[in-house]
């Protein structure tokens, strides 16, 4: 009489070498998951930005500068003088500042200075001028603007 051996050690052997082989499957996939997730952390974090508006109009200017998050009241700058503040800019956009410039004669400006219609590079300063706003660069004229009645005789 021949003995056989049971079929079901092998089957038992095969099924648990599946359920092996799909288990090492979703350790990689949880593994592949938190490594994008941890990169992706890392890419979002808030970066430290120094914004500067430097007055070169060679007259006295009030500045309002905020954003959504953040309003930094009303700033005198007289000619010559620099305003500076800080923020952290996030790399998922979250970051928009713009500033409203008054001054005599009926001068009023709006301009945005971080994002929108403004670059969106770490420490930039920008420079206000009697024809208009310069960035990082005095020589290059990024926004043009006003005319003040006698504006002419304060060039630079």
């Amino acid at each position: 009489m021949t003995h056989e051996t049971p079929r079901r050690p092998r089957t038992i052997a095969k099924l648990s070498s599946t359920i092996v082989d799909a288990m090492d499957r979703v350790l990689w996939l949880v593994l592949t998951f938190f490594l994008c997730i941890s990169q992706n952390r890392a890419e979002v974090g808030p970066l430290p930005n120094e914004m500067a508006i430097v007055n070169k109009a060679q007259r006295n200017l009030k500045l309002r500068c905020q954003s959504e998050l953040m309003d930094l009241n009303d700033q005198w700058l007289e000619p010559d003088e620099t305003f500076r503040f800080f923020f952290y800019k996030y790399r998922q956009g979250n970051s928009y500042f713009w500033c409203d410039a008054y001054g005599l004669e009926g001068f009023d400006e709006h301009f945005d200075i971080f994002g929108r219609s403004a670059p969106t590079e770490l420490n930039m300063t920008w420079t206000m001028r009697y024809d208009g706003l310069y960035l990082n660069d005095t020589t290059l004229r990024t926004y043009s603007w006003w005319h003040w009645p006698g504006s002419q005789e304060f060039r630079l």
